[in-house]
């Protein structure tokens, strides 16, 4: 997803982009993309310094923490980010700069490249403990059966034999 430099015009530029995860290397084995992923990247600023607002939405399945049911998970995420010109005849550094959100580019540069930064944002945005609902009861720990389907019959009746000591304490 590469924004053509040269097509931002005085005011506002939009750029709009749709790709597949395939072509973004979303790759996970506990992650199903199930659409592509669309861009759209509004731009504004001068001739030296240019914000992108950057908005993702794509949808994506995987499974819920607690009972291992399919979920899938509308997806979406926002950056903004500063490209500043660094100079006619200077090269744009190999290395980031300390502030995350500011990029220097050479005026020589025709092109830059958002993919890395799409890619980020995606994963980022994926939730550490998806749940398929909020009440989720989960597995039973004993027979493994889907609490939120049927009440299983195990209950709470095995006991650890080493606990038996603390039990009759209370």
């Amino acid at each position: 997803m590469k924004i053509s430099l040269r097509e931002i015009e005085a005011s506002e530029t939009e750029f709009n982009f749709q790709v597949s995860p395939e072509e973004m290397d979303l790759f996970s084995p506990e992650v199903e993309f199930l659409e592509v992923v669309e861009t759209r990247v509004r731009v504004t600023g001068s001739e030296k310094q240019h914000l992108l607002d950057t908005s993702i939405e794509t949808k994506a399945q995987c499974k819920c923490s607690r009972c291992l049911e399919p979920v899938s998970l509308p997806l979406r995420a926002d950056f903004k980010l500063i490209l500043k010109s660094c100079g006619p005849f200077a090269k744009a550094p190999e290395t980031p700069s300390e502030e995350e959100d500011l990029v220097l580019v050479a005026d020589s540069d025709t092109s830059f490249d958002i993919t890395e930064r799409v890619r980020g944002a995606i994963i980022l945005s994926l939730p550490l403990k998806p749940l398929c609902r909020e009440d989720c009861r989960g597995l039973c720990p004993h027979c493994g059966a889907n609490l939120n389907l049927k009440t299983c019959q195990c209950g709470e009746q095995k006991l650890d034999p080493r606990w038996s000591k603390l039990k009759e304490l209370m």
